[in-house]
């Protein structure tokens, strides 16, 4: 994700990524209806794309921040780093899924996509990040992720 999104540091709108969990959701939804993995392939590269190289390059990003100004949504800012933990729980979910339907494991593949898919919805329609939540535990209990 890129910080310079905002003049406050460390702080990202909650609705752009409200809308971007619903551009998620879709592309889960059209996934299980069709079974292609293209659309895993196509989402794959979207998240890789916002949380490795710029966050414009990435077209649902670039969609969701359009929505948001067209529809004249109020800013909403929310900490950085809870929601660079979804996105990389998210990526690390959906690349298992995907390497195990490359694998023929279709039963567990489909589970994880079925996750995200309703971690997803609860994201976008109820504004319940769970990724979030974990990450306050963690902060909570003084264990600092490094890695991301």
């Amino acid at each position: 994700m890129n910080l310079t999104t905002h003049k406050q540091e460390n702080l990202v709108d909650e609705n752009h990524t409200r809308i971007y969990a619903g551009f998620v959701l879709l592309i889960m939804f059209t996934y299980l209806q069709t079974q292609n993995l293209v659309m895993l392939y196509m989402l794959l590269a979207d998240m890789v794309l916002y949380s490795y190289v710029s966050s414009l390059l990435s077209p649902l990003y670039i969609s969701s921040k359009l929505i948001t100004k067209v529809l004249s949504l109020e800013k909403k800012l929310v900490g950085f780093e809870s929601k660079k933990l979804a996105l990389h729980l998210g990526l690390n979910l959906l690349l298992g899924a995907i390497v195990l339907s490359l694998l023929g494991y279709e039963t567990y593949s489909l589970v994880l996509v079925l996750f995200i898919a309703f971690w997803k919805l609860f994201e976008a329609t109820k504004n319940i990040c769970f990724a979030c939540y974990l990450f306050e535990l963690l902060k909570r209990k003084n264990i600092i992720l490094e890695s991301l």
